[in-house]
C-alpha cells in the first residue's frame, strides 16, 4: 500500500506562478487574496539547467522573507522538485491579503527552463 502524506491543514492554501526562465533574471508575482503566512515553497523544473545553480528569493512587498530556495543544476531533470520550509518564527513571511507576493530568480544557472512555483500559505 502506498504511503500518502497528511492532509493539508484546512486553513493551508497553495497558490501557484510560473517564470519562463529560471536561467534568466526575472520575477514572477502572485496577490493572496486573504491575511496568513508563508509555509513553504515548492519549485519544479521542466528540464535540467547546467552551468551553476539558481537561486530564487521570496519576498513580500519587496522586503525579502530571509530565506531562498537553490534551484541545483547537479542532477536536475525535467520534473525536479525542490522545497523551501520556511521557519515558523520567520515574521518577515507574514502577508496582507492585498500585499504582493514576489518569487524572484537570479538568473544564474545555464539553459532555458520553465519554472512552476507552488506557494503554501497559512491563512490566519
Amino acid at each position: 500500500m502506498a504511503n500518502y502524506p497528511t492532509a493539508a491543514r484546512l486553513n493551508d492554501k497553495p497558490l501557484q506562478a510560473s517564470i519562463d526562465d529560471v536561467s534568466t533574471a526575472d520575477q514572477a508575482y502572485v496577490a493572496p487574496g486573504f491575511r496568513g503566512r508563508i509555509k513553504r515553497v515548492y519549485a519544479t523544473i521542466d528540464g535540467a539547467i547546467t552551468v551553476a545553480d539558481a537561486v530564487l528569493t521570496i519576498k513580500i512587498n519587496g522586503t525579502s522573507i530571509g530565506q531562498t530556495l537553490t534551484i541545483t543544476q547537479s542532477g536536475s531533470a525535467a520534473g525536479s522538485v525542490f522545497e523551501l520550509v520556511v521557519d515558523p518564527l520567520e515574521t518577515l513571511a507574514n502577508f496582507d491579503e492585498n500585499d504582493n507576493i514576489e518569487i524572484e530568480t537570479d538568473g544564474g544557472s545555464t539553459t532555458a527552463r520553465k519554472l512552476s512555483i507552488t506557494l503554501i500559505l497559512e491563512a490566519k
